[in-house]
């Protein structure tokens, strides 16, 4: 159970940064997968006592097997990882919308291109409402304003710029494309920034229950191998 835990639980953490699904499901399948372990934990410590009550009387001088497991651990991971699984939805959601809105935008300057501003105006309108998921994601992240800063700039000109072109105005259009061309100086660390923001906030969503399901899988793990060298040795 906690060995098929652990494989849920860190394709969750993957698809939290880069994947095309939502990660909640597997986060909260790696709770299930938790859900009997402690009773089987609790089994296993008592079939370590009757181990180590043999050995007493058999191989004194022989150390018993231990599982280095507190009670309750297993339930407790459990319980974080099921909380952790809305927290990585609404992460992935904001990555997605913060794709969105560099498709759109880039659907605009493609629009303005065909010199088609309603067009372009439209694919604008939909980039700002992606920009606006991202903006409300409730998460704290020190890079992701820098890059939400620099997008609203992109976005601002643009809009100038389409709004210029569809109405014929020379002089409006020569500033826009001007604060545009300043706008996209920004760019190269704005993107640097999100991929800083993404790397870092999708791990740290299921990072700390992840890293304690690990441990306690080793702790079972040597557990098992003590057993096997108590047989061994017998």
């Amino acid at each position: 159970m906690v060995e098929q835990a652990l494989v849920d639980g860190r394709m969750g953490a993957a698809l939290t940064v880069s994947g095309s699904e939502n990660p909640g499901p597997h986060l909260t399948a790696a709770a299930a997968d938790l859900g009997g372990a402690e009773a089987q934990a609790v089994s296993c410590r008592e079939a370590l006592a009757r181990i180590a009550g043999q050995l007493a009387i058999l191989r004194p001088s022989a150390g018993a097997p231990i599982l280095q497991l507190d009670p309750g651990a297993l339930a407790s991971t459990a319980g974080q990882l099921a909380t952790s699984a809305d927290a990585a939805d609404a992460f992935r959601a904001m990555r997605v919308a913060s794709q969105a809105t560099l498709t759109e935008l880039g659907a605009a300057l493609a629009a303005l291109d065909r010199s088609d501003p309603v067009t372009a105006l439209a694919a604008l309108d939909r980039a700002d409402a992606q920009l606006a998921a991202v903006r409300a994601w409730p998460g704290q992240l020190d890079t992701l304003p820098i890059w939400v800063e620099a997008t609203s700039k992109l976005l601002s000109s643009a809009r100038a710029i389409a709004v210029a072109a569809r109405d014929g105005d020379a002089a409006a259009l020569a500033r826009a494309r001007s604060d545009y061309r300043a706008a996209t100086g920004d760019a190269r660390q704005a993107d640097l920034a999100l991929a800083i923001a993404i790397a870092e906030g999708g791990g740290a969503v299921s990072g700390a229950p992840l890293q304690a399901l690990a441990a306690e899988q080793s702790a079972i793990d040597a557990a098992i191998s003590a057993v096997g060298e108590v047989g061994h040795g017998a």
